[in-house]
C-alpha cells in the first residue's frame, strides 16, 4: 500500500509540473517556440551578476527590442548574441573598457538608443572607433550621464589627438616623407633643368644685367682681337653689312679681325690664319654651303679647332647662315664638332643675345654693368622717396 501511495504522489506531482509549464508557455511568448513574430519584447536583466550575453541569440529572443543589462559584470559584448531588432541597449554600470569593431559595425546598422555610462572605459587608441561612432550626430543616447574614461575624463570632451596621440604620427611621417620626396624631385628636376638650360639662363642674366657674378670673366691675357671671323667670300655681304656692324657698334664694342682689312699683304695665308687665331679670343665660323666649298675656310676651322682642343677652351663660335649644310658635304672634323657642340642660327630671334654672351666678357665691362645697375636702382629709390614725400 505504501508503494502504491508513493507512485500516485509522484504521478500527481509530474502532472502538476506539466500543467504549470504549459500555462507559462502560453502566457509568455518569449518562452514559447510558437510565439508570434510581430511581438516587441522588453527584456530587463539588470542587477543579475551576468557576465555574458550568451543565449540571447536563440530564436525565442529574436523579438527583444529593448535590452537592459545594467549593473552586471559584462566585460565584453559579442554582437552575435544581440537580437537583430534591437532598438535600445542599456549596458551602463558594467566592466566594459572597449567595443570591438564588429560590435560597432552592428550598432551602426541597428542604431539603438544606448546607455554606456558607469563603465571603466580605457581612453586610448583602441577606443577611437567608438569615439568616432559616438560623435556622429545621428547617435541616440538614453541619458544625460557622460561617458567617463577610467581616469575620470569625459570621453566626448577629448579630441582625437588627445585620445590617441600616436594617430597623428603616421600622418606626420607621411607628410614629412611626401615633402622630402617632393623637395628631392624638385631639386633633381631643378638641377637637370639648370644643367640643360644653363646657357639660356646665363644669356638671360647677362642680357638683363642680373646675377652677373655667374658670368665668367674673360681670361686675363690680353689679345689684339676679340674675334677672328672665318667665312667664304661669297658670304661677305652678310659679314660686312650685318655681323661686323653689330659686333663693333654695340655695348661692349668688340674688336674684329677680317681677312681683307687686317691681314698683311704678301704674307703666307697659312701664317696669317695661325696668327689671326692666336691673336683672337674667339674664332667665329660662318657656316654655309659656300663655306663648305672654301678650302681655306676648312683650314681656318681645323686650325681653330686644334687650338681649342689643345687649350681645352670653347673659343669657336659657329654661326649657321641659312640651312645647315648636308652632312655628306662636311669634313669629318666639322661634322663631329657640330654633333657635340651647340651652334647659333643667324635667323634665331635671340641671335644677338646668344652671340654677345658667347663673346668675351671683359672684367671692366661686367663692373660697368654692375655699377650701372646699382646706379639705376638708386635713382629709382630716390624717385620713389620723392613721390612718397610729395
Amino acid at each position: 500500500m505504501a508503494s502504491e501511495r508513493q507512485a500516485l504522489v509522484a504521478l500527481w506531482l509530474w502532472l502538476a509540473v506539466l500543467t504549470l509549464a504549459t500555462t507559462l508557455s502560453s502566457a509568455c511568448p518569449i518562452c514559447s517556440k510558437n510565439f508570434q513574430s510581430n511581438y516587441s519584447v522588453t527584456l530587463n536583466l539588470k542587477n543579475n551578476s551576468i557576465t555574458s550575453l550568451e543565449g540571447l541569440q536563440r530564436p525565442e529572443y529574436s523579438n527583444v527590442v529593448n535590452l537592459t543589462m545594467a549593473n552586471n559584470y559584462l566585460k565584453f559584448i559579442n554582437e552575435s548574441y544581440l537580437p537583430r531588432r534591437l532598438q535600445a541597449l542599456d549596458v551602463s554600470g558594467n566592466g566594459l573598457t572597449h567595443f570591438s569593431k564588429s560590435l560597432i559595425a552592428f550598432l551602426n546598422v541597428t542604431n539603438p538608443t544606448l546607455s554606456l555610462s558607469g563603465n571603466p572605459w580605457l581612453c586610448d587608441c583602441q577606443l577611437v572607433d567608438l569615439y568616432t561612432f559616438l560623435r556622429d550626430p545621428l547617435r541616440k543616447m538614453a541619458n544625460s550621464h557622460p561617458i567617463m574614461c577610467d581616469n575620470s575624463e569625459p570621453l566626448l570632451s577629448l579630441t582625437e589627438e588627445q585620445l590617441c596621440p600616436t594617430i597623428q604620427q603616421p600622418m606626420v611621417v607621411v607628410t614629412i616623407a611626401s615633402t622630402t620626396v617632393f623637395l628631392f624631385l624638385f631639386f633633381v628636376l631643378g638641377t637637370v633643368s639648370v644643367y640643360k638650360y644653363q646657357q639660356n639662363i646665363k644669356v638671360w642674366f647677362y642680357t638683363h644685367q642680373m646675377c652677373l657674378w655667374v658670368i665668367a670673366k674673360e681670361e686675363a691675357d690680353k689679345k689684339k682681337y676679340d674675334a677672328f671671323i672665318s667665312y667664304s667670300n661669297k658670304d661677305e655681304e652678310y659679314v660686312n653689312n650685318v655681323l661686323v656692324p653689330g659686333l663693333e657698334s654695340g655695348e661692349p664694342k668688340y674688336r674684329v679681325c677680317l681677312h681683307y682689312r687686317d691681314w698683311v699683304a704678301g704674307d703666307y695665308i697659312q701664317n696669317q690664319i695661325n696668327q689671326s687665331i692666336e691673336d683672337s679670343h674667339r674664332t667665329i665660323v660662318i657656316l654655309s654651303s659656300n663655306f663648305i666649298e672654301n678650302v681655306w675656310g676648312q683650314i681656318e676651322f681645323k686650325t681653330a679647332h686644334s687650338k681649342a682642343l689643345k687649350e681645352k677652351s670653347k673659343n669657336i663660335i659657329v654661326i649657321v647662315l641659312g640651312q645647315v649644310p648636308p652632312e655628306s658635304e662636311m669634313d669629318e672634323e666639322l661634322k663631329l664638332y657640330l654633333s657635340t657642340r651647340t651652334y647659333l642660327q643667324s635667323d634665331h630671334p635671340r641671335f644677338w643675345e646668344n652671340l654677345r654672351y658667347a663673346m668675351p666678357h671683359p672684367q671692366e665691362f661686367l663692373y660697368k654693368k654692375r655699377a650701372k645697375t646699382k646706379k639705376t636702382e638708386g635713382l629709382q629709390m630716390v624717385q620713389a622717396n620723392g613721390k612718397a614725400g610729395s
